[in-house]
């Protein structure tokens, strides 16, 4: 029964000054925290930086005293914010880029469009001029033709008168 009354005490949400803070406390011992290697040595170190991270955090802090397991899992959430933040960030960009290049495609695409279309007018310019050239030709061959034709005739009503 007395462990379903006790609860867990939650401290204050970290200060972005806190935050600050936490970062110039690990800037400095950064490259032992941020290690990768999981050896025994390593792992002392890190444990030693973070026991100095937290007692420079608490020197300088006139707040809350925090504990080694609550800046490490401070520590741990900030960088995930950052990491989400950049990955938006470039998904953005990447957005962005891609509507430019589809953008630019676009306008490629109408120019070369309107350009088709300035080459099919001209060449049904082109067809009408010389299909109106043939008609006036076979008119005109029609007209010779007729003509001929006449003057045959005529020369055939005098034969015949």
């Amino acid at each position: 029964m007395e462990s379903q009354t006790r609860q867990r005490l939650r401290a204050p949400n970290f200060t972005k000054c806190e935050n600050l803070l936490l970062r110039d406390c690990i800037q400095k011992r950064k490259n032992v925290i941020e290690n990768k290697k999981t050896d025994r040595n390593s792992l002392q170190q890190k444990q030693e930086a973070w026991m100095e991270v937290a007692k420079e955090f608490n020197e300088a802090n006139t707040g809350i005293q925090r504990t080694v397991e609550s800046l490490q899992q401070n520590y741990k959430n900030l960088k995930k914010k950052l990491r989400k933040r950049k990955l938006l960030s470039s998904r953005q960009e990447t957005v962005a880029e891609t509507f430019n290049t589809l953008t630019s495609e676009k306008k490629e695409l109408v120019s070369a469009k309107s350009e088709l279309l300035q080459i099919q007018l001209i060449d049904e310019q082109e067809r009408l001029e010389h299909n109106r050239l043939l008609r006036k030709m076979e008119f005109e061959d029609a007209q010779k033709r007729y003509e001929h034709n006449e003057t045959i005739r005529m020369l055939q009503l005098e034969e015949y008168s």
